[in-house]
């Protein structure tokens, strides 16, 4: 987990068009954000991925990521009336 005493760069987003799933544009993505955090003197890279998004938690773990929060909600009476 990033602290204030280190330093940390988080990915926002991040996303590959699924014509191009599975032909490794995004560990080169990956790879290539983890060159420049090691050059820019990070010390770890955080990002968020939805808990349904299976695919995007399966490329993550396969590049050594691990979970280490769970962010929760809960929608308000009438919140999906409107939406």
């Amino acid at each position: 987990m990033i602290t204030d005493e280190n330093v940390g760069l988080f990915v926002d987003c991040i996303g590959v068009k699924s014509d191009f799933r599975g032909g490794g544009v995004g560990r080169m993505l990956m790879h290539k954000i983890q060159e420049w955090a090691s050059v820019k003197g990070a010390i770890a890279i955080e990002l968020n991925v939805h808990e349904f998004n299976r695919g995007a938690i399966s490329f993550y773990r396969k590049l050594g990521y691990d979970t280490v929060s769970q962010k929760m909600s809960k929608l308000l009476d009438g919140a999906r009336a409107a939406g």
